[in-house]
């Protein structure tokens, strides 16, 4: 076999790379993590949630104590730091095929807290689709959030909002998306094309101490028009408010409850 990177012959750990399934078939699944003053928060549910997807996917699961051993490691790097954990097979999964090994990846570095500006958003012609069984886990083949970013860029927006095949939202790219909808906290469920977000849980788990319901519901366009306000959850960046959807509506924004619900999930000990 031959590989040439860059048009040199590439060094052996390159040989194995051009034949992994993450880089041939974008056949792997990942998480992304925050660490906290030392700590990875949220890692028992980030590991099952990693869990989930490599199941779906057919890779054998590395033992959890080397795995939590490399996160802890890249936590205590920076005092907040992003940590990506990717598991990959070092064979294409495609029949038939010899027994491939599973393989993983943790890198780490400093990430900065968010400066409170709230987001705007653009609406991706580009489509979450629900039906797909990648819809459900962190799946490295990111390509649909690639082309959305790409178009909320060239539209002056800071992140795109994801339609499903029905024209309803779904995620944003790297985000799940809640509305404020009569004081209840309002997000798609999964079967409408959202990812089971570990921030979208902890969202979930702190709403009953502010007297809110939080709820999984279909999530059209007019219903974020018509919400009080509108923000998004990502494990490393937080809780994030949303000031405008181009085409869709405008907010007051960071307003109280999201204002609420960040102060109480950065708190949370993770």
């Amino acid at each position: 076999m031959i590989v040439l990177l860059d048009g040199a012959p590439a060094e052996p750990g390159w040989r194995e790379a051009a034949n992994a399934s993450a880089f041939t078939h974008g056949w792997a699944v990942f998480e992304t993590l925050r660490g906290q003053d030392g700590r990875p928060r949220f890692l028992a549910r980030h590991l099952e949630r990693l869990a989930r997807g490599a199941h779906l996917l057919g890779l054998e699961l590395p033992p959890l104590a080397a795995l939590e051993q490399s996160i802890r490691a890249a936590a205590a790097a920076a005092p907040r730091a992003r940590i990506r954990l990717t598991l990959f097979a070092d064979a294409p999964p495609i029949p038939p095929a010899s027994a491939a090994r599973t393989r993983w990846i943790v890198t780490g570095g400093a990430a900065g807290a968010h400066d409170g500006r709230p987001l705007a958003l653009a609406v991706a012609s580009v489509r979450r689709d629900e039906r797909s069984p990648l819809s459900r886990i962190k799946c490295a083949n990111y390509a649909v959030s690639v082309f959305a970013r790409r178009e909320a860029a060239a539209a002056g927006a800071d992140d795109a909002l994801l339609l499903n095949n029905a024209g309803r939202a779904a995620e944003c790219t790297t985000s799940n998306v809640f509305a404020v909808c009569g004081g209840s906290l309002v997000t798609p469920p999964e079967a409408e094309g959202a990812l089971s977000g570990v921030a979208r849980a902890a969202v979930f788990d702190l709403a009953p101490s502010f007297g809110r319901d939080a709820e999984e519901r279909p999530l059209a366009l007019e219903d974020l028009a018509r919400a009080e306000e509108v923000f998004v959850t990502s494990a490393v960046a937080g809780v994030r408010a949303v000031s405008r959807i181009q085409g869709a509506g405008a907010w007051p924004a960071p307003g109280p409850v999201t204002r609420a619900i960040d102060e109480a999930f950065e708190a949370l000990p993770g």
